[in-house]
């Protein structure tokens, strides 16, 4: 499909090619059996007559012990075909502190432990501590779901995935609009047989997106992000 032909699509059209990606394993599963879900962002874009739905997945990846931050791209800014998955925000354990065991288990690191993101040293320090500083509570550092929430609450999406990537990756350094961001939407449960048409939240996304609606009007109706369903919240 031609970049054109994707900008006059309807939004039912849309609709239906998220659904196609999603049979086709193309589309974020929260679920995932090989990665540990932590949070998630979703946002419009636009780069002047091109548009851009974002979906940015936090996970633990325990065989690489890392987090990273897996961006689900689709519309016509993701020629030439419609859609793109990179990595943004790899937070990686430093080898001097570990946050595992050599056995994989975690290790309830100690105030001080250092992460590495984007090859920079992080310090973790208790709450009140020195700027740039990732700074969380002792229990925040007792299970590998208290850590990570913590990380992603502390570091947060502009972090992990900053404008850089995203214009290295979709926009190609064309001025950029954002047109809504959301942390918590009904996410569909594709391996459920859920589709992504039937979500309220991207409806709302793709009529905004395609000019159909003038924003973004979702209530926020059966929002599921934090539901104990996905993974490392079981």
């Amino acid at each position: 499909m031609e970049a054109s032909d994707a900008e006059s699509e309807s939004a039912i059209q849309v609709l239906h090619r998220l659904d196609h990606h999603a049979r086709h394993f193309e589309f974020p599963v929260l679920d995932n059996v090989n990665v540990h879900f932590i949070g998630g962002r979703l946002r419009g874009l636009r780069f002047g007559t091109e548009w851009a739905l974002l979906f940015e997945i936090l996970v633990l990846d325990p065989q690489d012990k890392s987090i990273v931050a897996d961006v689900y791209c689709y519309g016509p800014a993701c020629s030439p075909h419609s859609w793109r998955l990179f990595q943004s925000g790899d937070v990686e354990q430093d080898p001097e502190t570990p946050l595992w065991s050599d056995s994989g288990d975690w290790a309830v690191p100690l105030s001080g432990t250092t992460l590495r993101l984007r090859g920079r040293k992080l310090k973790v320090v208790p709450s009140g501590g020195s700027t740039g500083d990732i700074q969380m509570k002792t229990k925040e550092l007792a299970t590998e779901r208290d850590f990570c929430d913590a990380l992603h609450r502390t570091l947060g999406f502009d972090r992990l995935v900053p404008r850089g990537d995203v214009a290295a990756n979709v926009s190609g350094g064309r001025p950029t609009t954002e047109l809504f961001s959301a942390s918590n939407w009904d996410h569909p449960d594709v391996a459920g047989g859920v589709s992504p048409s039937q979500s309220l939240a991207l409806r709302a996304a793709v009529r905004c997106l395609v000019g159909e609606a003038t924003n973004f009007q979702y209530s926020g109706e059966n929002a599921n992000l934090t539901d104990a369903k996905w993974s490392l919240r079981t």
